[in-house]
């Protein structure tokens, strides 16, 4: 992979891989941490093998010129590249890329998990990513995850990458009544199993597939971005049906609780009609209702991310 360089205003370099360029900063990874340098305190920077002049155009120039050397550079994603090359590879700390024979990832009962690369065990925490029979992973600690090494799947390879695993999936359950009337928390009702993404660029750093985090990678494709505009406005309207569905539920319990059975308020040890408010069952009705919609609305962020890949 192409090494990117920061050159400063001090006469410093420094080696990295440039993950993002705005209007002020470029975003980095160096030294295998994530950082921002602005661009103000640069004379110019290597990106993808091309020189940018700080010194002789306006930011404004520059990112014109960058953005004209983006959709001309076509650059293949290295992991594209790897599993056609290799019959198995993995990727270091480092983000070099290592070819291999044969790996194996062993997945106990009990005790830790096990990754053996040609036969030799491999602390998983030192394997960013690695392939074999045409099949992609990439290790869970990228997402700040401190889950023992835990691989998560490709599902998607293109400009942007989607690994994905399966989580439990739970939702908020309708609150109880007590034995004396008073209101109980719900806590939550298993709704089956779920899949939880995240994506990356190339070898970068992984984050959740939220609108937010692909807006600014998607900004160059307008296509791709009205799904994303559809998904956020759905969103909104879910979180308002959750919203009311959980005040009217606890508007119910509020305004209607036990009674002993002269009608009064009941004492201590006096039996009580327990009844749960029918607003309980409204408001269940409307979580329902939203958590059944904001599944379907996943499917926006799949055609963005199918756009925005799409020809790659």
């Amino acid at each position: 992979m192409a090494q990117d360089v920061l050159y400063s205003k001090t006469g410093h370099t420094l080696n990295c891989e440039i993950i993002k360029i705005d209007q002020d900063t470029i975003h980095l990874i160096a030294r295998g941490q994530e950082t921002v340098a602005p661009l103000q305190n640069l004379n110019s920077f290597l990106y993808k093998g091309k020189l940018f002049d700080l010194q002789s155009a306006s930011v404004q120039e520059i990112m014109m010129e960058l953005e004209v050397y983006k959709k001309s550079s076509q650059v293949d994603n290295p992991l594209k590249t790897a599993m056609r090359q290799y019959p198995a590879f993995w990727v270091n700390r480092n983000r070099q890329i290592i070819p291999a024979e044969r790996i194996e990832f062993k997945d106990p009962l009990i005790g830790r998990n096990k990754l053996y690369i040609d036969g030799n065990r491999l602390d998983s925490d030192e394997v960013l990513f690695y392939g074999e029979y045409n099949q992609i992973y990439a290790n869970e600690s990228l997402t700040g995850s401190r889950a023992q090494h835990r691989y998560l799947e490709l599902v998607k390879l293109g400009k942007i990458n989607i690994f994905e695993k399966e989580v439990a999936d739970y939702a908020p359950s309708a609150p109880t009544m007590g034995p004396n009337g008073q209101m109980m928390g719900g806590g939550t009702m298993y709704m089956g199993r779920r899949k939880v993404q995240y994506f990356n660029q190339g070898l970068g750093p992984i984050q959740p597939v939220k609108s937010i985090n692909l807006l600014s990678v998607m900004e160059d494709d307008p296509e791709a971005l009205g799904h994303l505009k559809k998904y956020r406005s759905n969103n909104t309207l879910t979180i308002l049906i959750n919203t009311l569905g959980a005040g009217v539920m606890l508007a119910s319990f509020l305004s209607d609780t036990g009674t002993s059975s002269n009608g009064g308020t009941p004492s201590q040890g006096e039996s009580v009609d327990v009844k749960i408010p029918a607003g309980v069952f409204i408001g269940a009705g409307l979580i329902a209702v939203g958590w059944t919609f904001q599944i379907g609305n996943s499917k926006n962020i799949d055609k963005a991310v199918d756009t925005y890949n799409a020809g790659y």
